[in-house]
This record gives structure tokens, sequence and C-alpha cells, in this order.
């Protein structure tokens, strides 16, 4: 998405009488390409910018010896920089490396701090888009992603704010049942702890994986599991797959998500017939998300235009609560954005 679209989304940025201040602030930015393989930042070095993709995809990691720890992406739409380091001058901990042929805008710290003081609008902007989400988003990496199993337990157990804690990709239905019973016997023992959640594909990919004994194991503490499957085609519900999920609604509650995709799924007639499916195996759908921008994945987008268009012709053929929400996920924010209601995306 182009940077003047981006910014003109945004409900405290310049609209109307700030047109000319708007102007002013994109002469303040400057652009630059940078080549696959190329870093926008590098570990030690001191990030006086802050950054906008445009175009391309840019992978944040960190050296733990000599392995990459990959923390989070971020891709075209999205602000970025190393929160400490732009602010208080730290060194940044991190590698910003793009990882498909990106075009990036950048202002300087010195440009961005002036138009903070000297306009309102632009200080909620950054307040609300920009260092709210990208602090939130940073300090989850800092604090969990680069922690031990252990030590991840110590954290959900002292932050009792936490009221769910979700098992997701690799696939959470490949671990052994055994961890699958210690790790929820670890987790009931936190009173605040109110729900668990599975993300998995397994009943569409490996549904023989999923066995009586393991199902128990599921069901062997005090919470009901959510299990959230990956169905994106009707064709993926088959004999097995269905007895799969036939085994799974004995202890779980069952939602399904699946992914807008270019030439698989983008029709009303399909995503209509997967969600009466889904209800008649005993799921609920519950997402219908718009593809993420990723390397190698652009011929599977669906415009966002023709996907508001097969939803709402979902909503015209199908009870409400067979009608998935269509979302969004947009990196740093706390919660996935319903597509319907968003301007450009």
């Amino acid at each position: 998405m182009k940077l003047s679209e981006r910014l003109s989304n945004s409900p405290y940025f310049f609209k109307g009488s700030h047109s000319l201040f708007f102007d002013w602030f994109l002469k303040l930015v400057f652009s630059k390409k940078v080549n696959k393989g190329e870093f926008i930042i590098e570990a030690g070095d001191v990030c006086d910018k802050l950054y906008y993709i445009e175009k391309g995809l840019v992978r944040i990691y960190r050296l733990e010896g000599e392995k990459e720890i990959t923390t989070w992406f971020t891709k075209e739409g999205d602000f970025v920089t190393t929160v400490n380091s732009f602010h208080y001058g730290h060194p940044s901990k991190e590698y910003f490396e793009a990882i498909e042929d990106s075009v990036i805008y950048y202002i300087n710290k010195k440009s961005y701090l002036y138009l903070v003081e000297l306009s309102t609008n632009f200080a909620k902007f950054s307040i609300h888009e920009l260092f709210n989400n990208l602090c939130e988003y940073q300090n989850q990496c800092e604090f969990l992603r680069t922690l031990s199993a252990p030590d991840r337990l110590k954290y959900i157990e002292k932050e009792n704010k936490i009221e769910e804690v979700i098992f997701s990709g690799g696939d959470p239905f490949m671990v052994g049942e055994e961890i699958v019973k210690q790790v929820l016997k670890d987790l009931e023992k936190t009173s605040h702890i109110k729900r668990v959640r599975f993300h998995t594909r397994v009943p569409v990919t490996l549904p023989s994986r999923v066995t009586p004994s393991f199902v128990e194991a599921l069901g062997s503490s005090r919470f009901t599991p959510v299990v959230v499957t990956h169905f994106n085609h009707p064709k993926e519900i088959t004999r097995e797959s269905s007895q799969a999920i036939f085994l799974l609604k004995k202890k779980t509650v069952l939602l399904n998500q699946s992914v807008l995709l270019n030439r698989v799924n983008d029709s009303s007639d399909i995503l209509v017939e997967l969600s009466q499916k889904l209800f008649e195996m005993g799921i609920l759908p519950y997402y219908l998300h718009q593809l993420d921008p990723s390397e190698g994945t652009q011929a599977f987008q669906v415009g966002v235009e023709e996907g508001k268009r097969i939803w709402n012709e979902m909503k015209k053929r199908l009870p409400g609560y067979l009608v998935p929400r269509y979302v969004v996920d947009i990196v740093g924010e706390p919660y996935k954005r319903e597509v319907i209601g968003l301007g450009n995306c």
C-alpha cells in the first residue's frame, strides 16, 4: 500500500484542512529500494529512523550463538523500527532483513520529533498507530518468543491478566500425548487461566493422528479446550477427517478458520458449502482470513473488494451463525481487524 493511502486512511491523520500539512510531511520522507538479502537495521546499530514498508517483506531476527531466531515479520503497509533504539539510543538487538526486493520509506528522528511538536494530528497518529502497537508487539517478542518453555510458564503464572493460552504453529497436535497432559496439568494450577485453545490443520492433513487416546489427553484437565481447525475447501472434508472431528467434539469446542485463496475457494458457492458441511460435522465457522502478503503467495491473493463481495453473498445465503467473520491480521495490533468497514487494505 502506498504511504499516502496508509496515512490518509488513519482516523487520526491528515484529511480536509490538513492536506497542506500532509503534503509537507511527505516532503520530509525519503524512499529507497532494498534488495533481497540486504539489511535495513543490523544488531548493534543505533536506529534513528522510522520505516514504512510500501512493497516487500522484512524478517526480524536475533542471533543466539550461531542460530538465527526469527521474532517477527513486517510486510507491506507496516511501520517498523526498533523502539528502544529509536527512542533511547540503545543499540538494536535484532537484524531487519529484506527477504524479497522491497521499497521502503523513512523519516529521520529529528524530522519525526519536529512534526510531533508541530501537529496534534501527527502526535495522535504516532501514539495510536505507531508506538503503542510497536511497543506492545516488540515487548511480546522480548518476553515470550525468546523464552524457554519453563520460563514462559512462569511468565503466565505471574501475569494474572492472562486468561487464555493459545497453542499454535508449527502444529500443536504433532506433540506427544504425555506432553499435552503435562502442559495442561501445569496450566490448570494457575487459577486465572480460564481457557486453552489449539490451532491445528492436522484433522485435514493427518486425521489419523487424532486418536481416542490423544483426545483423552486434550480432555485431561479442568479446561474444555477450544480447537480451531483449518478447513479451506469442502473437498478437504473426507471420511477420515470427519472421523477425527467426531472424536474431537467429545472433549472440545470446535471452530474453523479458513483463508480466502485465489482459484481455490474464492467463490460464495464454495464457501457456503464449506460452512454448511462444517456445521454438519459439529464445527462453527469462525474466521475467513484475508491472505497475509508473503514471498511466493502472490498467486493466491484475492483483492479486498472481491473478498467483500463474496462475503456479502454468503450473508445473503446463510444464517448469521454460519457466516465467518472476514478479518485481516495487521502486524502490531492486539486483535484481528474486520475487513468490512476498513478503508483500502
